[in-house]
């Protein structure tokens, strides 16, 4: 038999807290640096699809964590719910994007206003005698 007490108190989880000093730390400069260069990359990069998986990632991450609080607050419930509803659209734009850059379409948004252009090109071949 095992000597573990099974009526003995569950200790607490250590909560989830923000530490403003970590970013002064060398590991915090590299993330900081990182997270910078990411953005920066994206903007001037155009690629909307990388954007699009790069929102839905962060969609997903923030929908999980806000789905394990959900059984101490209902209201987390439904922001779990809006969390994975809105990964799921950001995926489904994203595979769009992938899409139409796959077939050579582009999609320009224009204040409400959508055009879409097809790529085409037209190879002739001279026959020479």
């Amino acid at each position: 038999m095992s000597n573990v007490d099974y009526n003995a108190p569950v200790p607490l989880q250590p909560k989830i807290s923000c530490h403003p000093e970590y970013i002064r730390s060398i590991p915090g400069v590299f993330k900081l640096i990182e997270i910078v260069c990411d953005v920066l990359a994206l903007i001037l990069g155009g690629v909307e699809m990388f954007w699009c998986a790069f929102i839905a990632l962060l969609y997903l991450i923030a929908s999980i964590i806000v789905a394990t609080l959900a059984k101490y607050h209902g209201v987390y419930g439904a922001a779990a719910f809006f969390g994975f509803a809105a990964f799921i659209t950001y995926v489904f734009d994203g595979l769009n994007n992938f899409r139409m850059y796959r077939f050579g379409t582009t999609v320009e948004r224009n204040y409400g206003n959508t055009t879409v252009t097809q790529q085409t090109t037209t190879t002739t071949r001279q026959e020479t005698y």
